[in-house]
């Protein structure tokens, strides 16, 4: 799915700032746009001076605008929250609703104009009841929320979990990312989704969302440097991920484990990765205890003879561990490539490279 950008109306950015934004985005291949119109601290009168401007420039570009409403929202603007036909006409291709909608119209919504739900906060048994009245979930996504105060983002785990569920009913998801440039006011701390993304470059930012399996990201601060829109439209995600290591202590056997591809065990861990595939490729082997020091975050690790018929389990540590003289340290994964062990959920697919 395409990538996007937002753009914020009675906030403080000029409409040159806005229209210059959007050419950017448009010259490097982003095809959506994300707006709110309901932000507390929006100057209202300023927001409905600019929201024609902003549609049309959105219908120029060939831009897809997401809008964030209520329906005390729309009526603001003077749109009717659910004139379906009104709202495509002017350009709103995807309305991501907020509170104050029934069931019912939610539903007949979905079956005229395109609509999102609130990712972070949707759960089964709204699901199921949206469904038994009629949802049409081909013209339905999800949107997980961004978090301007700081310390109040969600978890990886959280967003991933969450995303899983939504994938089970065929929901596409989004989410979003900070930017260094051009902080949205008031609070200039950016605009995540996942708190620890916060600070985080775009580029790498957005390929954690990727290995999460979102399907669109958004940059949410309101003007980011043509770099971090490229980095954004130029996204990917190699499969498998490709993890460089400082090797410590590789012996001949070590090294040709090291040759395979590896998968994340679906049963998560709090405090390592395991994989499936090691144990059985190293059941011909036999592993001497050799640097068992206590392992620290990124650390490759495998289990040695002393550890039975774990032996050969590779791992990589998520936390710091205690010594344990049947644990092996192999390797370190260098750190410009630590923040892809966030990524390394369930089933993932990954391999180590000595450097």
């Amino acid at each position: 799915m395409p990538h996007g950008i937002a753009i914020y109306l009675g906030l403080g950015t000029s409409a040159a700032d806005n229209q210059q934004l959007l050419q950017d985005a448009a010259d490097n291949g982003i095809k959506r746009v994300f707006t709110s119109l309901h932000i507390p601290e929006t100057d209202t009168a300023v927001l409905t001076d600019q929201l024609q401007a902003l549609l049309a420039l959105c219908r120029t570009h060939q831009l897809e605008l997401i809008a964030d409403i209520s329906p005390a929202s729309l009526e603001l603007t003077g749109l009717s929250a659910c004139d379906a036909a009104e709202l495509q006409r002017l350009g709103l291709g995807r309305l991501r609703l907020d509170y104050g909608y029934s069931i019912e119209e939610i539903v007949q919504l979905s079956h005229t104009i395109s609509i999102q739900f609130n990712a972070s906060t949707l759960n089964v048994a709204y699901l199921n009841k949206l469904l038994s009245a009629g949802l049409n979930l081909a013209n339905t996504e999800a949107m997980f929320n961004y978090y301007p105060r700081p310390h109040t983002g969600m978890s990886y785990s959280d967003v991933y979990w969450q995303n899983q569920l939504l994938q089970q009913y065929g929901i596409k998801t989004a989410a979003f990312i900070s930017c260094e440039h051009g902080r949205r006011e008031p609070l200039c701390a950016g605009l995540p989704t996942i708190e620890a993304q916060r600070n985080m470059p775009v580029a790498q930012a957005a390929q954690q969302l990727l290995a999460l399996g979102i399907d669109s990201i958004f940059i949410a601060d309101c003007q980011p440097s043509n770099e971090e829109l490229h980095a954004l439209a130029t996204a990917t995600l190699p499969t498998p991920l490709v993890l460089r290591i400082q090797a410590t202590s590789i012996t001949p056997d070590i090294a040709q484990l090291l040759n395979h591809t590896f998968t994340c065990r679906s049963d998560d861990s709090v405090e390592l990765i395991r994989t499936n595939e090691s144990r059985g490729l190293c059941k011909n082997i036999s592993i001497a205890p050799s640097n068992t020091a206590a392992p620290a975050l990124g650390d490759v690790l495998i289990d040695n003879d002393g550890y039975g018929r774990y032996q050969g389990e590779l791992q990589i540590a998520k936390v710091e561990l205690q010594a344990d003289k049947r644990t092996n340290i192999i390797g370190k994964i260098i750190a410009e490539d630590r923040y892809l062990i966030p990524c390394l959920v369930p089933g993932s697919k990954f391999r180590l490279v000595a450097e």
